[in-house]
């Protein structure tokens, strides 16, 4: 062992001991081949909300006020519009009481005196309708010059031949229909059959007729008779000497 002398031993652990080699990187450097680029990433999740903001502070209540503007001057009346359409017809209105009679006239057939005249007036007020085929009955008689209207009967009769006008209105709540009669004999006839919305209607006619001494005039209902004047309404019955005859 004084002499250097490697052992077996000793050779064994030269061989295991590790070997140190010093490099110099500045001398000794080496270049390799750029690597294939990786591929993309998947994208990643979105993150989690924020906390919530604090309140802020609250804002005016109101705004300015606005400024007052002074009116506009009032404009002149516009151009005149164009006329509009007509209005439905009215009904008709209550027939007037026939008048007092004229001044004594003279006509071919010679004067007409105060003996001469004849006329009458008579109204129908009360509820209920009259029977059909039959003289109508007028409960009060208002005018009645010579006595030839007979409010029991209904009939006119005439005692001085002449040219008479008879004229009636009538009051009704419903369809009606009235005939001018002469010793039986229809005359002249009136239907008023359209129904309406009012509770009251009313229809009126007239007509000249000559009558000899003796005959007799009046008016009934036909196949509508509802001719009632309480309450609302009269109706009223009329006739007067035009023209006497010698």
């Amino acid at each position: 062992m004084g002499h250097g002398r490697i052992t077996p031993m000793g050779a064994l652990l030269l061989l295991v001991l590790p070997l140190t080699v010093s490099v110099d990187p500045e001398t000794c450097r080496t270049t390799g081949m750029p690597g294939i680029p990786g591929v993309p990433g998947l994208p990643g999740r979105d993150g989690r909300n924020g906390l919530k903001g604090d309140t802020g502070e609250p804002g005016p209540t109101t705004g300015p006020r606005g400024q007052l503007t002074v009116p506009g001057e009032v404009g002149g009346p516009g151009p005149t519009g164009k006329r509009g359409p007509g209005g439905d017809p009215g009904v008709r209105g209550l027939l007037g009481i026939p008048g007092p009679p004229g001044e004594t006239g003279e006509n071919d057939s010679g004067p007409v005196d105060t003996e001469g005249r004849s006329a009458f007036s008579a109204i129908r007020a009360v509820s209920g309708q009259p029977p059909r085929s039959a003289p109508i009955i007028f409960s009060t008689v208002i005018t009645n010059y010579n006595n030839d209207f007979d409010a029991d009967t209904g009939h006119f009769r005439c005692s001085i031949p002449g040219t008479y006008y008879f004229v009636y209105h009538a009051s009704a709540t419903d369809r009606l229909c009235l005939q001018l009669k002469l010793d039986g004999e229809q005359l002249a006839s009136w239907c008023d059959v359209q129904t309406r919305d009012t509770r009251r209607q009313v229809s009126s006619g007239g007509l000249a007729v000559y009558l000899k001494g003796g005959q007799e005039v009046w008016l009934e209902t036909g196949n509508y008779g509802a001719m009632t004047s309480i309450p609302g309404g009269i109706s009223i019955f009329s006739g007067f000497l035009m023209h006497r005859h010698q």
